[in-house]
């Protein structure tokens, strides 16, 4: 699908053919009046230049209504506005130069950019603008008609306060409407974040009440099995395998009760919990003890930078299972997981490395932005709430594959108080 942007770049380019249009309009009756009139004008200069111009908005019309997906990018906006400003730098050369009345017509191509195009591509416009307009001072064919604005000794005060009024002009336009334009952009960018925002939120709020009735429906079954399965296992002591096997369900229906208490008082501690800190290397360590008493099969090496001693985070029970999802995800893949911690301004950036068979590419773009509709590799609800619960804290996720295999989930997470010494 084509960014909006650059599709509203291609509607304000069928807009920009309409301008060039009157405009040609209004030169073709300046050329025709002086005509009438016996003005000595270089008229076959002239309609060569008109034709080149009709020319032009032609191929523009063509290009902004190719049904082809060839956007129309910011840089060939600007080539389409810097070729009017020069083909109407020819015609004022033509015509008088700065003393001609149409010479303010080169604002245009400069305000056009000033609205739509990056402050950089409207600084281009303006110097090349304002480079034509002092070589028309000096350059151009003289009309009679208008020759009395030029004094004997060289540019009249006339010329000259045309000449500032534009360089006003052209520097105001360039700062403020630029200013004005790219405070719009950002607004729709902020609102445009808004509205993801409000979606995501209301994505978790239908997960958190599935969430909350699962739970719920899940207790009375679990202790039932729970309590069928100890009297199993001490009818099954004689053998010993089955009965092995029966603790072993014992011990994943406990750990799935445990999951439903720890939510349960998650959400009922939640107020309190939030702003408390907690050292990070504490945090951490705690986060992978409890980890790796569910996952003990999994070979986990942690490295954790000097730099992140003192530092402190707020201790939250979402923060925890974000974290626990992604140490999950990578131990469905892998049985090994590398673990680097380091301090980045700021941040606390946590870097977990699997070996598993790597993220497919049409995924990568998926993952943590939206709700996958099927995840063959486990990653869709987990790690939609993982991003959910990070980015609400001001932090940021980043997963990529990695060139020797596996795949990396860079972690990024603010700070709550720096040590002592920073």
């Amino acid at each position: 699908m084509t960014p909006f942007f650059l599709s509203a770049l291609k509607q304000n380019l069928t807009r920009l053919c309409w301008i060039r249009a009157i405009l040609l309009l209004v030169e073709c009756a300046a050329l025709s009046y002086a005509y009438a009139i016996d003005l000595p004008l270089p008229f076959a200069h002239i309609g060569k230049l008109l034709l080149l111009a009709l020319t032009i908005i032609l191929f523009s019309f063509w290009r902004a209504s190719s049904a082809r997906p060839w956007p129309v990018t910011e840089m060939e906006f600007l080539v389409h506005l810097l070729a009017d400003a020069a083909v109407l730098c020819f015609l004022l050369y033509l015509t008088g130069g700065a003393s001609n009345p149409l010479v303010s017509l080169l604002l245009i191509p400069l305000t056009i950019s000033a609205a739509l195009l990056p402050a950089r591509y409207t600084r281009v416009i303006t110097a090349f603008s304002l480079a034509s307009y002092s070589a028309l001072l000096y350059y151009f064919v003289p009309l009679d008609i208008i020759a009395t604005h030029h004094a004997p000794a060289g540019i009249s005060p006339h010329i000259a306060g045309m000449w500032f009024t534009f360089l006003l002009s052209a520097l105001l336009i360039t700062y403020f409407i630029t200013q004005m334009a790219q405070t719009l952009r950002q607004q729709e960018r902020h609102l445009q974040r808004n509205r993801e925002e409000i979606l995501r939120d209301e994505q978790l709020l239908a997960v958190a009440t599935l969430a909350a009735g699962a739970a719920h429906d899940l207790g009375t079954p679990l202790s039932t099995m729970r309590v069928l399965l100890t009297e199993l296992e001490s009818e099954t002591v004689a053998d010993k395998a089955l009965n092995d096997d029966i603790k072993l369900l014992g011990t994943q229906v406990e750990r799935c009760k445990a999951s439903l208490q720890s939510l349960v008082h998650a959400a009922q501690d939640q107020a309190e919990i939030e702003d408390v800190a907690v050292p990070a290397e504490k945090f951490l360590s705690q986060l992978l003890d409890s980890w790796r008493s569910l996952c003990p099969e999994v070979r986990v090496t942690v490295q954790v930078a000097d730099d992140v001693r003192g530092a402190q985070l707020k201790n939250t029970p979402s923060l925890t299972q974000a974290l626990m999802n992604l140490l999950n995800n990578a131990a469905e893949v892998s049985d090994a997981i590398d673990i680097e911690v380091s301090r980045q301004g700021s941040s606390l950036q946590i870097s977990l490395r699997d070996y598993g068979p790597g993220i497919p590419a049409e995924l990568l773009r998926q993952i943590g932005h939206s709700l996958l509709r099927q995840s063959e590799h486990g990653m869709g609800l987990g790690l939609f709430l993982t991003h959910a619960t990070i980015e609400r804290i001001g932090g940021s996720i980043r997963l990529e594959n990695h060139p020797e295999g596996g795949s990396i989930t860079q972690v990024c997470i603010p700070l709550y108080r720096l040590a002592e010494s920073d």
